[in-house]
């Protein structure tokens, strides 16, 4: 059932990247927003995601995402998300799929934008260890803490930026039978905002990491390829697939289709 399921919403949503939209620049514009850390939107996200994360195992992740960024003036803004993921993946003895829910991701962003495009963010990330199986979650307490910040580029389009974002991963408490988290995770973004609601990232997710307890590279590469196609619907499809890895990649494939709504 996951396989096709998975099949259904990259249709749904590659046949979304094709419709025609009605406002074609200011669409433009505001869907290459969405992946921006300086302009945060009130939104809702559904993520279904597919990955194999080593061999003989696949995982279906479904993430109910909500953000709410609330104005401070002077340009800043304070950005608080939630995101709850439902897995379903076959990691255990018998490989038999099963599901339930992962651990809760908390997330709380400080930004301020110039003018220009150009900005920066801090921004502090926990993970709670709410699964409710040891193949779900990582059974720790983690805090993110992130930085990062944004170029805009108008010699290319309106809304296209270039944005590093640098994060570090740790354990703080949890079960200590779980291993811990110690990567340094990075990612080079590259939004390029298209005509007709289009818009291209490379490098959206901070995949590219560095395991300290493991002393392992993983370095992938991601492109995210979207589309807004009415002024509160944004879809979008992301493929990651790694360059350089060691012995414990962060995945071997990865597959990504992302409804928005925005208010």
């Amino acid at each position: 059932m996951w396989p096709r399921s998975l099949m259904v919403y990259a249709g749904l949503t590659l046949a979304a990247l094709s419709a025609t939209p009605a406002a074609a620049q200011d669409q433009a514009q505001s869907a290459a927003s969405t992946q921006s850390l300086t302009k945060p939107l009130h939104r809702f996200d559904v993520h279904l995601d597919y990955q194999q994360p080593k061999a003989g195992v696949e995982a279906w992740t479904t993430t109910l995402r909500y953000e709410r960024p609330y104005d401070l003036g002077d340009g800043r803004k304070l950005a608080l998300r939630a995101d709850l993921p439902l897995p379903v993946n076959n990691d255990n003895v018998a490989r038999d799929f099963r599901g339930g829910v992962g651990d809760l991701l908390l997330q709380a962003t400080l930004s301020r934008q110039f003018a220009g495009d150009n900005g920066y963010g801090v921004a502090l990330r926990m993970i709670v260890p709410t699964a409710t199986d040891e193949a779900f979650g990582g059974g720790r307490w983690r805090l993110l803490p992130t930085v990062g910040a944004q170029f805009g580029l108008p010699a290319i389009s309106n809304g296209s930026f270039f944005q590093p974002v640098l994060r570090y991963q740790f354990d703080i408490a949890g079960d200590p039978a779980r291993r811990h988290h110690s990567d340094l995770q990075f990612a080079p973004t590259l939004n390029l905002a298209l005509d007709r609601g289009w818009y291209v990232t490379f490098f959206p997710s901070t995949d590219i990491r560095y395991n300290f307890i493991q002393r392992e590279w993983f370095v992938p590469f991601n492109i995210d390829i979207g589309r807004q196609w009415t002024p509160t619907i944004v879809t979008s499809l992301e493929l990651g697939v790694p360059i350089y890895r060691e012995e414990n990649p962060i995945y071997l494939f990865k597959l990504e289709g992302r409804l928005t709504v925005l208010f």
